[in-house]
């Protein structure tokens, strides 16, 4: 999976001393047992802190106020949403901005499904199609990028054309640093055989989560108990969701994840058409 992804940013470490400072900052008499630097994240640092006697915490850093402040609002916008984590408290530490975010406990689905059975791997699907559809309960009148705010600053609608558009922008000289011409021009004719399909996309704007996969999504054998990392939250189509969250079809178990999955969305109303793959996969090329 995007584990092995390059970071956006290098990691952001600070020393156990700016760390006690930042937590005394939201509660001064806590007694820190122990300071771990979380894996994942591709543009900020976590760092999942323990204490003797309080819950733990994780600290978010980062170099964008921006980015952060958006988070917190969203997170303070889905406070009834129990699987967000709470956000407890945005502070200033040295040139950073950091964020004091509640800790949720449960396994990576990525790990539950390599470790897991075809049943508990459905169930585990079915719970996230369950949670997507909970997502897209937060309509939007436009689809776009938010701001701090999470008003809709960057419009982004889709089109035939507008994704065309985007794709032939995405796959300019710079990319050759990265991907064989080979594979290039099969992205391409992909992008062209089926960029028609975006026509079918009937889902309003609503909340995206832009990262929904096994990485950012707990769970335990019951199903999904929290959705993390929303810092590429968006506006949009559901389908920006539902391709990150198929892009790994080799992954052990998946064909059972991606069949509750399904099922789980369907429970809640949203029926996809027969060509939801493609379009889901037209999608995700662009949030590559």
């Amino acid at each position: 999976m995007k584990e092995n992804w390059e970071r956006v940013k290098s990691s952001i470490l600070l020393e156990d001393q700016e760390i006690q400072f930042a937590v005394e900052k939201w509660k001064p008499d806590l007694s820190i047992q122990r300071i771990e630097v979380l894996s994942g994240g591709l543009s900020h640092t976590n760092y999942k802190i323990t204490f003797m006697k309080e819950e733990p915490i994780v600290l978010r850093v980062s170099e964008s106020e921006e980015n952060l402040r958006m988070e917190k609002t969203l997170h303070d916008h889905l406070h009834k949403y129990k699987k967000v984590p709470l956000f407890h408290k945005l502070i200033s530490l040295k040139e950073y901005k950091a964020g004091i975010l509640q800790w949720k406990q449960g396994r990576t689905l990525k790990d539950m499904l390599y470790e897991g059975t075809p049943s508990v791997s459905g169930k585990l699907g079915y719970s996230a199609g369950l949670e997507l559809a909970n997502i897209r309960q937060y309509p939007f009148e436009k689809s776009g990028f938010f701001d701090q705010h999470l008003d809709v600053v960057e419009p982004f609608e889709m089109t035939q054309e507008r994704y065309l558009e985007t794709m032939e922008m995405f796959l300019g000289p710079h990319i050759s640093r990265w991907i064989e011409k080979e594979m290039i021009d099969q992205i391409r004719d992909f992008a062209k055989k089926w960029s028609e399909l975006i026509s079918l996309d009937d889902s309003s704007s609503a909340l995206v989560h832009a990262d929904y996969n096994g990485l950012n999504l707990l769970g335990d054998e019951e199903g999904i108990t929290a959705v993390l990392d929303w810092e590429f939250a968006m506006a949009g189509s559901i389908y920006w969701d539902i391709g990150n969250f198929i892009r790994y079809p080799n992954t052990p178990n998946f064909s059972y994840c991606e069949k509750g999955f399904i099922a789980g969305l369907k429970s809640q109303g949203i029926i996809l058409p027969k060509e939801w793959k493609q379009i889901a996969r037209l999608y995700d090329l662009l949030g590559l």
